[in-house]
């Protein structure tokens, strides 16, 4: 994509859902939540709205979520935490 990439698109229901999964081992840099920052989020929304547009969905509602993933040392996952429409 021009602005970088989008990890999973999915649709619920008429709704296009982009989600943005940040995985960390730790919190020596936050949470993996805060790791979306301003730059972040603007480089998703150009990204998403590029993808909708291109692809025909310009009259369709769009979300973008992100999922924080919590790793144990050895990389297996110890939980998950799904924020929805994180952009309002």
């Amino acid at each position: 994509m021009r602005w970088g990439e989008i990890d999973i698109i999915a649709r619920k229901g008429e709704v296009l859902v982009f989600v943005e999964v940040k995985p960390r081992t730790g919190h020596t840099h936050g949470t993996p939540a805060n790791a979306i920052g301003s730059k972040k989020l603007l480089s998703l929304i150009r990204s998403c709205t590029h993808y909708a547009s291109s692809r025909g969905y310009r009259n369709t509602a769009l979300q973008i979520d992100a999922i924080s993933v919590y790793l144990n040392p050895d990389g297996s996952v110890r939980n998950l935490v799904h924020y929805e429409n994180i952009v309002r």
